[in-house]
């Protein structure tokens, strides 16, 4: 764990705020909790990511696995993904990968007096019992331009729907801290577990992503957005 330790704190020197977007779970995000934040309209996301066989409760911490998205915003209110994320290493049938589809609609704008509010649902396209990351859950996002710009986010995730697994059950939350122009310092509770990392941009379009998933692992992902 040192040398991931110390790669967070160098990167953390850099960062900074940028809005929230995908870089590893394939729909805007903090680090993986779902935020009700979004992308302007017309905006097309791709990206893939890391995650360690330590959280990959889809395989029951079998092996890592990289997930790799489309994700687009062709709405002010609306936002659409797929995700594909295959296992490494892995010998099995499974080794192929689980498939996902995630939509999400924001009910409310965020304005000065009250927070965005959106609701979302995760990998809710059943087939065979095959919905690993099922997710179903309303989240508000309110920031605020203090000395260090911060962004609040808090969520309530059902498992109401039958899955074979499910993701953010129970309340979660999390926090953006800005510090310079172009990244964020990253911290979430996503109804199970702790994590913290740094989001930062680079030329505009590109975004990297390094955490520690339950304090103890890394994730890392990356994504690059078009405007129609």
């Amino acid at each position: 764990m040192r040398p991931a330790a110390i790669a967070l704190g160098l990167l953390a020197l850099l960062a900074g705020s940028v809005p929230g977007e995908a870089q590893i779970v394939g729909t805007t995000s903090l680090i993986t909790i779902p935020v009700a934040d979004m992308p302007p309209d017309g905006t097309i996301t791709v990206g893939g990511g890391f995650v360690d066989k330590r959280y990959s409760e889809y395989l029951n911490g079998r092996a890592d696995y990289t997930p790799v998205y489309l994700s687009v915003e062709f709405l002010p209110f609306l936002e659409l993904a797929f995700r594909f994320s295959r296992p490494v290493n892995l010998d099995d049938r499974q080794r192929l990968g689980d498939r996902m589809v995630s939509a999400r609609l924001r009910l409310l704008n965020e304005t000065p007096r009250r927070p965005a509010i959106l609701v979302g649902a995760h990998d809710f396209l059943t087939v065979k019992d095959s919905n690993h990351f099922h997710a179903l859950y309303i989240v508000g996002s309110k920031h605020f331009q203090s000395f260090i710009p911060i962004g609040l986010h808090l969520g309530y995730g059902s498992n109401v729907l039958d899955a074979r697994a499910y993701q953010f059950v129970g309340v979660f939350g999390g926090i953006s801290l800005t510090v310079v122009e172009q990244g964020e310092l990253l911290v979430e509770y996503d109804a199970d577990r702790f994590s913290a990392g740094i989001r930062y941009e680079l030329l505009d379009r590109f975004r990297v992503l390094l955490a520690l998933q339950g304090l103890d692992s890394i994730i890392a992902g990356a994504s690059m957005n078009v405007r129609l």
